[in-house]
C-alpha cells in the first residue's frame, strides 16, 4: 500500500468522485440550484443497482458503462488499515488536504467540512469492510453540501490541463513519423533493453557526515547506507558512477531493475536510501511513531547525502589498487523526490519566493506535490547551493519541483538532462510540474521524454501504478523504455561514448514503443543536429 503524499490518494478519489450522503443527506449546491440525494438511496444503488425516483433522471445521463464504473467506485475499499488512516488524517500534510477538499464539502452552514470528514473517514476505515464512499458516507455525523460552482471550476482547470497535455502529445508526433525502416538495423550496436554481457557484483557503503546546522541547535550525525553494483570485469579501466536516488517512501530496492542493467553495461551505481524520507519513515507515520511523511531537512539532506557518498567512494577508491570507479564522471538518476535531488546536484536553489507564491494561490487538489514543496518554507530561508562538479548529467522521472525551483533557478543548469514523464501522473502534474519547467532549461543538452497513459508510481517500474478497482498493466513495457533510452543517454553523457547518439532520436523511440504505453521522444539541444523545435502551449 502506497501513501508516497500523505492522504492524497483518498482525498483525491473524495474529491473527484464527490461522495455523497451519511448522515441522512448530501446536498449539492450551486447558486439557487440545490439538488439532494438521501444516503439510503446511494446505498441501495450502489449494491444493488436499484434507481429510486431521485436518481432516475441523474443516473440517466450516463452511458452504461459509467453507471458499473460509479457503482464499483461507492463500493470499492481503499486498502488502509484505521490507525494507519488516522494517522495520516492527524499529520500536517493530511490536514493540508482535508482543509482543501473541506472547502467543497461543507457543512450545512457553509463552513469548512474538514472535521466532519475526518471524523467519518476514521469511523468508516473501522467498518468490517473497509473504508469505502458508501461506509463514509454512512458516517457523516451530519448532513453535508458540496459546493458544485467550486467543484466545476476545478473540473474546468483540470479538463484545460488534460487538453495542454494532449496537444503537448500531438505536438510530439510529428517526431514520430520517421518509419521503423529510418532506424535501419545497420545503426544499431546492439538491443539496449536487454541487460549486457558483464556480471554484477554488489556490496554496501556507508557514509557518515554532519549535517548542516539551520538553527542554533546541534545536529547529530547523519548515516547514508547505500548498495554498490560493480560490473565484474577483468580491466582496469575504471568504470563511471551513476548514483540513483529514490522517491519519496523509498528505499535502496526501488530501482533495482535498472540499477542492475546499467551494471551489467559497465557502470558502477550507488543505489541510495534517504534517511527521513524512506520507506522507514513512511511506516514511522502510519504506526503513528512521526507525525510527518518526510523531515523537511530533507531538501538539504538529500542532495548532502549523495555528495558525502562520492567522498566516502573516493577515499576507498584511494585505497584500491585498480581504481575501479571514476568519480569523475558521474550520472544521477532520480524519481519524484528523487527528481529533486538531482536538480538540486545540477545547480538549482530552492526558490523561497516561487514556493510561497504557489502555496498560497495553487490547489493541493490539482497538483498534490505542493504538499511536499510547501514543507520547503519551513527550512531558513537563505541561500543553498548543492552543485556537485562530479555531476555530468541527469536522468529525471516525474520530478518533484516547479515550485521549490523557480524559472531562474532551473535556468542555472549546465549539465544534460533527460526528463521523462507520464501523461497520466495526478500527483506530479505533466502541465504544471513538467512542461514549465523542462520549458525553463537552457541547458545545451535536453530530452523530453512523455509516456501516454504513465503515472507516477512508487518507482520506475511502478510507473502505471492503478487506483482502487482497476486492474495493473504490463509494467515491462516502462522497464524497457527506461533500460534503452536510460542507458544510451548515461552512455552518451557520462560515459562520452558517442556511439549511442543514434539511440537518442525520436525513430529509435517509435521504434520500441508499444502498447498499452506509447513512447513519445523529443531531443532538444542549442548546438546538437538532433534539434527540434518544441511550441507546447502556455500552461
Amino acid at each position: 500500500m502506497r501513501w508516497g503524499m500523505g492522504g492524497v490518494a483518498i482525498a483525491s478519489t473524495l474529491f473527484l468522485s464527490l461522495p455523497t450522503t451519511a448522515a441522512e443527506h448530501i446536498h449539492f449546491k450551486y447558486d439557487d440550484l440545490d439538488i439532494t440525494f438521501s444516503v439510503e438511496t446511494l446505498d441501495t444503488y450502489a449494491k444493488l443497482g436499484h434507481v429510486e425516483e431521485e436518481l432516475k433522471g441523474y443516473i440517466a445521463l450516463l452511458p452504461t458503462r459509467a453507471q458499473a464504473d460509479l457503482r464499483r467506485l461507492l463500493q470499492t475499499p481503499f486498502p488502509i488499515e484505521a490507525l494507519e488512516l488516522e494517522n495520516v488524517l492527524k499529520a500536517p500534510m493530511g490536514q493540508m488536504m482535508l482543509t482543501e477538499v473541506g472547502r467543497i464539502i461543507q457543512t450545512q452552514s457553509g463552513a469548512n467540512g474538514a472535521m466532519t470528514l475526518q471524523t467519518a473517514l476514521n469511523l468508516a476505515a473501522k467498518d468490517s469492510g473497509g473504508l469505502t464512499l458508501i461506509s463514509l458516507m454512512h458516517h457523516l455525523q451530519a448532513d453535508v453540501r458540496v459546493d458544485l460552482k467550486q467543484v466545476f471550476r476545478l473540473l474546468e482547470q483540470r479538463d484545460v490541463m488534460r487538453k495542454q497535455a494532449h496537444v503537448l502529445v500531438q505536438e510530439m508526433q510529428p517526431s514520430r513519423t520517421t518509419t521503423e525502416a529510418s532506424w535501419s538495423k545497420s545503426d544499431r550496436l546492439t538491443d539496449l533493453r536487454l541487460a549486457g554481457k558483464l556480471g554484477v557484483l554488489k556490496e554496501t557503503v556507508t557514509a557518515t557526515y554532519t549535517p548542516q546546522h539551520f538553527s542554533n541547535e546541534m545536529r547529530s550525525q547523519r548515516q547514508v547506507t547505500a548498495d554498490l553494483y560493480r560490473p565484474n570485469r577483468t580491466d582496469d579501466v575504471p568504470a563511471s558512477v551513476i548514483v540513483m536516488s529514490h522517491g519519496l517512501g523509498g528505499n535502496r530496492d526501488s530501482h533495482l531493475h535498472f540499477a542492475q542493467h546499467l551494471a551489467s553495461h559497465g557502470f558502477a551505481v550507488v543505489v541510495v536510501q534517504h534517511p527521513g524520507s524512506d520507506k522507514e519513515q513512511s511506516k514511522a507515520l502510519l504506526q503513528g511513531r512521526s507525525p510527518h511523511l518526510f523531515d523537511f531537512n530533507a531538501f538539504i539532506d538529500r542532495p548532502s547525502d549523495i555528495t558525502h557518498l562520492l567522498n566516502e567512494l573516493e577515499k576507498q577508491n584511494q585505497t584500491d589498487s585498480r581504481g575501479r570507479l571514476n568519480l569523475q564522471q558521474v550520472g544521477i538518476f532520480g524519481h519524484s523526490f528523487g527528481g529533486y535531488t538531482a536538480l538540486a546536484l545540477a545547480g538549482a536553489e530552492i526558490d523561497f519566493a516561487q514556493v510561497a507564491q504557489n502555496c498560497s494561490t495553487q490547489s493541493f487538489l490539482l497538483n498534490p506535490s505542493l504538499l511536499l514543496q510547501c514543507r520547503a518554507l519551513e527550512l531558513p530561508r537563505k541561500a543553498y547551493q548543492f552543485r556537485d562538479p562530479r555531476v555530468q548529467a541527469i536522468l529525471i522521472i516525474n520530478p518533484v519541483n516547479a515550485s521549490v525551483f523557480g524559472r531562474p533557478s532551473l535556468q542555472q543548469i549546465s549539465i544534460p538532462v533527460l526528463w521523462a514523464t507520464g501523461t497520466e501522473d495526478v500527483v506530479t502534474p505533466l502541465e504544471t510540474e513538467h512542461i514549465p519547467s523542462f520549458q525553463a532549461l537552457t541547458t545545451h543538452h535536453k530530452y523530453l521524454g512523455v509516456v501516454e497513459g504513465a503515472r507516477h508510481g512508487a518507482s520506475p517500474m511502478s510507473m502505471a501504478s492503478v487506483a482502487p478497482g482497476e486492474t495493473p498493466s504490463d509494467s515491462s513495457v516502462l522497464d524497457d523504455y527506461l533500460n534503452a533510452v536510460g542507458l544510451a543517454f548515461m552512455q552518451v553523457h557520462v560515459q562520452d561514448d558517442d556511439m549511442y547518439r543514434s539511440y537518442l532520436q525520436p525513430a529509435y523511440a517509435q521504434s520500441i514503443s508499444r502498447e498499452p504505453y506509447q513512447l513519445n521522444f523529443m531531443p532538444l539541444g542549442i548546438d546538437t543536429s538532433t534539434s527540434h523545435q518544441f511550441n507546447s502551449p502556455s500552461l
